[in-house]
Parts: structure tokens; C-alpha cells; sequence
């Protein structure tokens, strides 16, 4: 069996595969500046999230962003997201 979580990425608040084109990404750069829906050419530690306002939701409630960043994420950041849904 051939495993289809390769071209995949997981939801940090669902923990659902999804395709990359359904989730948002946000990452922070090796200058550790938070960008949302970075180009390819970024590179950083990632996090997607589900476009649905459930997973937005509770990512935000239970820090899941600020935990897999391994930083603080700002509220302006947090904002954007919400909107962006």
C-alpha cells in the first residue's frame, strides 16, 4: 500500500492530511518574522491550519500556532487568518 499523506500536510488543530492548496500556512523565517501564505521560496518553520472557522478557531483558543512556531504569534497575524476565512 502505497501511503498518500506524501504530498500531503496535517491540520496542527484538526490533525486531519489535507491537500496544500486547502490549508493556510504560516511561517516563521530563520529572522523569525511571521508571514501568512509565504511563497515556495520561504523557507522557516511551518504550520498549516484548515480554511474552516472550526480549526481557526481552536488553533487560536489553545495556542496551537504559538506552540508548533515555537514563538509568540502576533494578534495582528491572528487577525489576518480570521478574516482570510
Amino acid at each position: 500500500m502505497k501511503s498518500d499523506k506524501k504530498f500531503k500536510r496535517k491540520c496542527v488543530a484538526c490533525s486531519q492530511y489535507k491537500d496544500k492548496q486547502d490549508l493556510i500556512k504560516i511561517t516563521k523565517t530563520k529572522e523569525g518574522e511571521i508571514i501568512l501564505n509565504p511563497d515556495t521560496l520561504t523557507h522557516g518553520r511551518s504550520v498549516y491550519i484548515c480554511k474552516n472557522e472550526e480549526c481557526i478557531n481552536l488553533a487560536i483558543k489553545n495556542k496551537k500556532i504559538n506552540k508548533a512556531l515555537k514563538s509568540a504569534v502576533s494578534q495582528e497575524i491572528l487577525e489576518q487568518i480570521t478574516i482570510k476565512n
